[in-house]
């Protein structure tokens, strides 16, 4: 009750000041599950009371606009009905025109010391022994995507690692749908092609066994993945799903985690100087054709002059 007072008195600029966001920063280690949500919440500024009250605003106005369109096709066509669609045409655009949501972000800013609470907050995370990553979890595909896109080659593999593993265990197994596999096979594949040091072999062949699954889509997706890795690891597959060895899986370097490919010349400027060479003897040609025709003129007779010595004139 006491934090829900606090974080009100915030929001109507009461007590707006640098000590009542810190008192609310402690209660994010609050072992009661209902306080510390409270508390969490109010850093992203995100409001669930006000969403409730326009929510229930709106469905006290009536019919929205997208009923309309809907029944207007089964009513009678009179021009009443007409002006109503027109009418609900025009909320549904300036529906659309509206402004997204916009969050208050200006208490993290008021915190002493956020890189400290932010790592307590990390670790409090990683102590949890609580398994929220489940097929049934709500949002589920948000979830494996926020990962998928903050995955990079200097994310520390052991982290990525611990995450795909409960990725394949729970989500890439016979028990669940076709849907649920064919998700968690794509989220693997675009984590390992951000960080291909965090798969293991075993980890891998458990994705690539599903190449010849009954779901069409679950088979197409395990079969991008060895695509994958026969471009970064081949030696990570097995040697059935090798294939015909390319120029690119021939040529594929493993990099060490850290290391840098750096090159010393720029790729492709090859091409550049063999175009200068064949402009240049493009050029030599058009000279020595010129210099010809200059020659070919110097010796032509003009039939004036011919004539001119045959019948002089008197």
């Amino acid at each position: 009750m006491s934090v829900d007072v606090m974080i009100e008195l915030y929001r109507r600029n009461i007590r707006n000041d640098a000590k009542t966001v810190n008192v609310i920063m402690t209660v994010c280690f609050s072992k009661v599950t209902k306080i510390l949500l409270a508390a969490l919440m109010f850093f992203p500024g995100k409001d669930e009371n006000e969403k409730k009250d326009s929510d229930s605003e709106s469905e006290d106005e009536g019919p929205t606009a997208r009923d309309l369109l809907v029944q207007y096709p089964t009513g009678k066509k009179s021009s009443k009905n007409k002006k109503k669609l027109e009418k609900a045409v025009e909320v549904l655009r300036k529906q659309k025109k509206k402004k997204p949501e916009v969050f208050n972000f200006s208490a993290i800013h008021l915190i002493h010391n956020p890189q400290d609470f932010a790592e307590k907050l990390l670790k409090q995370l990683e102590n949890s022994k609580e398994r929220f990553l489940q097929p049934h979890q709500r949002e589920v595909t948000k979830i494996l995507l926020f990962p998928a896109q903050a995955s990079h080659h200097l994310a520390p593999p052991e982290v990525i690692q611990s995450l795909l593993m409960s990725v394949v265990n729970n989500f890439v197994t016979d028990k669940n749908s076709g849907e649920v596999m064919t998700v968690s096979t794509n989220a693997i594949k675009e984590i390992t092609a951000q960080c291909p040091l965090a798969v293991t072999e075993e980890l891998l062949q458990d994705v690539a066994q599903y190449k010849t699954h009954k779901d069409k889509n679950v088979m197409m997706s395990a079969r991008t993945s060895i695509q994958l890795f026969r471009t970064l690891n081949l030696q990570m597959l097995q040697k059935k799903f090798w294939g015909k060895p390319t120029e690119a899986s021939v040529e594929a370097i493993v990099q060490e985690y850290g290391e840098l490919d750096a090159k010393d010349y720029i790729p492709g400027a090859e091409v550049l100087e063999t175009e200068k060479e064949e402009d240049a003897e493009n050029g030599e040609d058009k000279w020595e054709s010129t210099s010809l025709s200059e020659e070919e003129e110097a010796d032509v007779h003009h039939s004036s002059d011919e004539e001119h010595k045959r019948f002089p004139r008197s």
